[in-house]
Formats: structure tokens, C-alpha cells, sequence
């Protein structure tokens, strides 16, 4: 899931599950886009909560390192730290390929 908060009522939670076959998407995506009518779903900006991929790079992400922290921590003359960092997201595969076998 992209967004780091969802607020639903239980009749809308109930529309999705009964609609849901399988996982193609994202959850926000299945939510917002190929589930919600029109008017159906809302949006806030400024968003009430944030997510780390929206920071400046001073924390690091615990899913898909971010090069973004590692230039951070260079600025802050943490060099070592900022070396390890971009290490670790040269090493990340952020992207998997998936066939389906049927």
C-alpha cells in the first residue's frame, strides 16, 4: 500500500471485499481508482499523515532504501553512514518481475 492512511466506512470496506478477486494493484489504487464511484472517495492535501518517501532524506526508508538519504547524510558529514546507505540501495531490488503460471 502507497498511502500511509485510509479512513473508510464499513459499507464502502464491504463494497471492496465482496468486488475483490485477486491482487493486480496496489491497495490505494484498487481503492481510489478501479473500485470508487465517482464522489465516492476523497483525497486530502496537505495529507493528514505522510510517508517517509515524501522527506528530504533524513530518515531512512525500512522498505525500499532511498539514495535521497544517502546524499542526506553526506550533507550532515555522516560519510560512512551516507557509503553504507548508498550501498544498501544499490543492493535493494526494488522492482521483481512476476508471470503468472496459468
Amino acid at each position: 500500500m502507497s498511502n500511509p492512511c485510509h479512513a473508510m466506512t464499513s459499507a464502502y470496506g464491504a463494497k471492496l471485499l465482496a468486488a475483490f478477486e485477486r491482487v493486480e494493484t496496489t491497495a490505494d489504487v484498487y481503492a481510489h481508482r478501479l473500485q470508487a464511484a465517482p464522489d465516492e472517495c476523497r483525497t486530502l492535501f496537505p495529507p493528514i499523515a505522510s510517508e517517509l518517501s515524501w522527506s528530504k532524506g533524513a530518515f531512512q526508508s525500512l522498505i525500499h532504501p532511498k539514495y535521497k538519504h544517502a546524499e542526506w547524510l553526506e550533507q550532515e558529514g555522516r560519510l560512512e553512514e551516507a557509503e553504507r546507505a548508498r550501498a544498501l540501495a544499490d543492493w535493494h531490488a526494488s522492482k521483481v518481475a512476476h508471470r503468472d503460471k496459468s
